[in-house]
């Protein structure tokens, strides 16, 4: 991950014989999606963090936290990368994200469930 990381954010100089493996295959598989880091590279290499993390947000916040809210009818609190919920809820929201996400990108993600207490 952070190779990969590093290889999306570097600038566009960035040697490909130093890029991982991994982000040849990107290349070479995602023709397209290398591209568009590629252009937003040569515009400024800064900007590509600015532009994953407006797409996260939004992703975040109008199709999963809206999805929960709309079955869940609970309150919701999102802080950094935590949307927290009721405790008796918690198990129904990850099924909610997890299946967001399923319909969006075709995979089923990893989610950590835990607990606070106030």
């Amino acid at each position: 991950k952070r190779y990969t990381l590093k290889s999306i954010y570097c600038d566009q100089n960035f040697d490909l014989y130093d890029t991982p493996i991994y982000m040849q295959c990107i290349r070479n598989l995602f023709p397209g999606v290398y591209k568009v880091f590629d252009m937003m590279k040569a515009e400024n290499h800064r900007k590509i963090a600015w532009y994953l993390q407006r797409v996260e947000s939004y992703f975040i916040l109008n199709l999963v936290v809206r999805a929960i809210h709309n079955r869940l009818k609970c309150p919701i609190l999102t802080i950094h990368d935590a949307i927290l919920v009721p405790e008796s809820l918690a198990e129904k929201a990850s099924q909610i994200f997890k299946s967001v996400i399923e319909k969006n990108f075709g995979y089923l993600p990893n989610v950590k469930l835990k607990y606070y207490r106030v």
